[in-house]
């Protein structure tokens, strides 16, 4: 038997191990290589998935619309269709999109506050109407637009526009990227109860209702990021997917919280979300999920799924933005009121009766008898009229004499002004109004009997102005169209507010077995003028774009006293 030297079996063994180590090594490196490869193309696949979901994400917000006319049916949100707040209406296109459709909302919500409000004074007529057809207008073009939004045909292009302009080329040099049509492209109503981008009034939540209506502050919030990002300390919004009920109507807002910008969210987040919130049966969602695939011919496929959450990042105010208050100021009348016989009561004239203007006049009236004066043929008084019109601003015609209702006017005003701003943060004072109904321009035109007719409205979306209409509609254009349409609710009667006027002078004839007393002569005092002013107002919801009207009725009450005695013979 021939024995091997134990070093040379050794020897044998290293290298038969050292081969099959080495090809091991081979094995793994070559898997490893291809693992990488698997996960770079994974990885690729993932990022262009990503892309084209942002992308739909993004372009959700403007390209699916609805069109609305600038006239006619549903045209009343026709103001809402720009991104802008100057209340141009020449920037808007017509078309509700998912950046607008909070805005359509809140002016919807507009005009059933103001119905409310008419309701509660009790001058409501056509309001009520009206605020229910914008309603049911508001739910047809939401339903379409969510439509639109749910349509994953309408959202493939977005997707494919971005996601093939990613590199995949670790599945393949000419390796493309595609939707794959189906239950991977959903939608979601995420941050129930957060904030939508509408807010009301300036800061802290300064929204002027019209007197007689409530809000409920649980339809609003501050907003729920958390840290409060810059800009946001403040600031109150509308609550998005939350039932705003009003009246027993329910009004609906998108969550879209503030300056947050679109981003991709976990499938979890998504997926709890993907049930609308109760009573709202066609919501119009604001996150959506997207499926897709890199392939080439002949070789395999990844494919990815992905989430987004949508924000257009610009938050607009509650507004009726071509919305007017229209003011009439009525010829001022004066009447007269003469003491018959001693003891009083004075009694009107009513015959005599007649009006004046707002320059100074200075007629000389006749009374005869037997109304002339206490035994009197007749009285002969020299006035002084237009003492409370003269230089007088559309501001003191309507508010010179403190009333206990005034205030009510002043509120219903106030409130139709705040409706008009469409910038965030911007908010009418008292004293911005007063200032606007100032304007001095009008008093020439009052004296120069111009015009009677005023109109309230915001040429920027940011300021009041009060001007005649042929002014008006060189800043604000929309007004020529829309400024002879009536206000839909009732007109009210405010209390009758009164101040002293002016002391008159005359001279009395008294019958021919009388001697006058009182006055004594011409010259002498014999009578008391006082200035009445009584406002009506008749509210408007503005659903077609009149807030309402002011009607200013002026007058100058003659009391005068003449007296005469018999005499004896």
């Amino acid at each position: 038997m021939i024995r091997v030297p134990k070093w040379r079996n050794s020897k044998g063994s290293i290298t038969a191990l050292s081969a099959a180590l080495a090809g091991v090594l081979v094995l793994l490196g070559v898997g490893f290589f291809f693992f990488c490869l698997y996960m770079d193309a994974q990885k690729e696949t993932k990022n262009a998935i990503d892309a084209g979901t942002l992308n739909v994400g993004k372009k959700a917000l403007d390209d699916p619309f609805e069109l609305i006319p600038p006239v006619g049916d549903k045209g009343c949100f026709f103001d809402v269709t720009s991104d802008g707040i100057k209340n141009d209406i020449t920037d808007c296109n017509g078309k509700m999109n998912l950046r607008r459709v909070n805005r359509m909302w809140a002016e919807a919500m507009l005009f059933k506050i103001n119905a409310m409000g008419a309701d509660a004074d009790g001058t409501s007529d056509k309001g009520d109407t009206n605020a229910s057809q914008a309603l049911t207008d508001c739910k047809d073009i939401s339903d379409s637009l969510a439509g639109k939004l749910t349509d994953e045909n309408k959202l493939h292009d977005y997707f494919t526009e971005i996601a093939k302009l990613n590199s995949v080329r670790m599945i393949g040099q000419s390796a493309t990227v595609d939707p794959i049509p189906g239950s991977g492209w959903q939608t979601a109503q995420m941050k129930k109860e957060g904030e939508s981008n509408v807010v009301l009034g300036g800061s802290s939540g300064n929204f002027f209702p019209p007197p007689g209506f409530t809000w409920n502050s649980n339809n609003l919030t501050a907003t729920t990021r958390n840290p409060q990002p810059q800009g946001s300390s403040g600031i109150t919004f509308l609550k998005g997917y939350h039932p705003i009920d009003l009246g027993g109507d329910q009004y609906w807002q998108v969550p879209f919280l503030f300056d947050e910008k679109p981003h991709m969210v976990a499938r979890s987040d998504f997926e709890s979300d993907k049930t609308g919130p109760s009573g709202w049966d066609k919501p119009v969602p604001n996150a959506f999920s997207a499926e897709g695939k890199a392939s080439q011919t002949g070789k395999p496929s990844e494919k990815a799924t992905s989430w987004v959450l949508t924000n257009p990042r610009q938050t607009f105010k509650a507004s009726i933005p071509t919305g007017f208050v229209h003011i009439k100021i009525e010829d001022p009348k004066v009447q007269y009121f003469f003491l018959p016989h001693v003891g009083g009561p004075f009694l009107p004239v009513g015959f005599l009766d007649s009006t004046y203007g707002f320059t100074p006049s200075f007629p000389t009236v006749t009374s005869p008898a037997p109304i002339g004066g206490v035994l009197c043929a007749s009285t002969t008084i020299d006035l002084g009229l237009g003492g409370d019109t003269t230089g007088r601003s559309v501001d003191e015609l309507l508010f010179g004499y403190p009333g206990s209702n005034i205030a009510n006017l002043e509120d219903n005003l106030l409130s139709r002004c705040n409706q008009m701003i469409s910038k965030p943060g911007v908010t009418i004072s008292k004293s911005a109004l007063h200032n606007a109904l100032s304007n001095v321009e009008n008093i020439a035109f009052l004296a120069g009997g111009v015009t009677q007719d005023f109109y309230l409205y915001s040429p920027d979306g940011e300021h009041i102005k009060c001007r005649t209409l042929a002014l008006a509609i060189t800043e604000a254009p929309w007004l020529a169209a829309v400024s002879g349409n009536d206000p839909d609710g009732s007109e009210k009667s405010y209390s009758e507010s009164q101040g002293p006027g002016a002391i008159f002078t005359g001279e009395a004839v008294p019958d021919p077995t009388c001697t006058v007393v009182e006055p004594a002569a011409p010259g002498i005092p014999c009578g008391e003028e006082i200035y009445k002013v009584q406002d009506f107002w008749q509210s408007g919801t503005g659903y077609n774009h009149c807030l309402g009207q002011v009607r200013c009725q002026r007058a100058t009450d003659c009391y005068t006293v003449s007296i005469a005695v018999e005499t004896v013979i």
